[in-house]
């Protein structure tokens, strides 16, 4: 019975570490095609395409650790998915990150919202009017709770 869950945590972490770097990669494709498509960049813009690059390099970077069952691929995961629990859009600042599957609670503008998305997306802004609203992606949250639940036995027994 213990070779079982054992089993089927490793399996469980592979599919996770695999749909970060999926998502971080495919991320990057949708960046850099943003990218060839816009004129000339510099100041924010610039700022707001490396920090997108740099969420879904992490991503990658993150899923590639926990692919090798390593405790840094752990801690890397579970900062990844934090990064893209809560998305928030307040006065003229706006951030929203996912880089895998999305199924998304909250409020904007006041009323409760529902989405769920599968492409992989960034969005930020700086001194922009846009609509306010809290949003919870409950996918990664999801993640994160069976990753900690995981990381209790990588400390125990290393698979």
């Amino acid at each position: 019975m213990k070779i079982k869950n054992e089993i089927k945590s490793f399996v469980l972490i592979k599919i996770i570490s695999i749909i970060e770097i999926i998502g971080g990669g495919w991320g990057i494709i949708l960046l850099a095609n943003i990218l060839i498509k816009t004129g000339e960049i510099y100041g924010v813009v610039l700022f707001i395409f490396i920090s997108g690059f740099s969420l879904f390099a992490f991503s990658v970077f993150a899923g590639k650790r926990l692919l090798k069952n390593d405790l840094s691929g752990y801690i890397y995961s579970f900062i990844n998915l934090a990064l893209q629990v809560i998305q928030i859009s307040g006065g003229n600042y706006k951030y929203s990150y996912t880089a895998f599957p999305a199924v998304l609670i909250g409020f904007s503008e006041g009323k409760l919202s529902f989405s769920l998305a599968i492409l992989p997306s960034f969005n930020m802004a700086i001194n922009s009017s846009s609509q306010h609203f809290a949003i919870i992606n409950l996918f990664p949250a999801a993640l994160f709770l069976l990753l900690l639940w995981y990381y209790k036995e990588f400390k125990t027994v290393k698979i």
